[in-house]
């Protein structure tokens, strides 16, 4: 998938695809984000915002973290139980740091008059009914 990742035609697309099947390497963070924001710019889909949530999350960064959460989920509304459940699964997130990146996620809801819970709910829904 690296090697696709690099060529001219497939290349942002096998990275897509790497995204969608694999977690981030534990290790090269700032590469791993350089990389992600330049598929932000090519195409913001869900999927690159949840990864660059995720990167940041795993490298401690937490006020960009909490910006670009309030940011997805603005956009992508069913993302917000996505994160917060990644990132319970990160070592190192605490209750503390979980309470805020929820914060950062209901500001984001609250633009769809929503919260994490009933987003939640609804996404249980879809899963049961597709």
């Amino acid at each position: 998938m690296a090697v696709l990742g690099n060529d001219r035609f497939l290349g942002q697309y096998a990275t897509l695809v790497r995204y969608r099947k694999f977690d981030p390497e534990m290790m090269n963070f700032n590469l791993q984000l350089r990389e992600v924001e330049r598929m932000l710019e090519w195409r913001p889909f869900d999927l690159v915002a949840m990864r660059r949530s995720t990167l940041l999350i795993l490298d401690s960064q937490w006020e960009e973290a909490c910006d670009m959460v309030e940011m997805m989920v603005q956009r992508y509304p069913r993302s917000a139980p996505i994160i917060i459940e990644k990132a319970v699964w990160v070592e190192g997130v605490d209750s503390t740091r979980l309470g805020q990146l929820a914060e950062c996620a209901d500001r984001g809801l609250s633009v769809w008059g929503r919260d994490i819970a009933s987003v939640a709910e609804d996404n249980r829904r879809k899963l049961r009914t597709d």
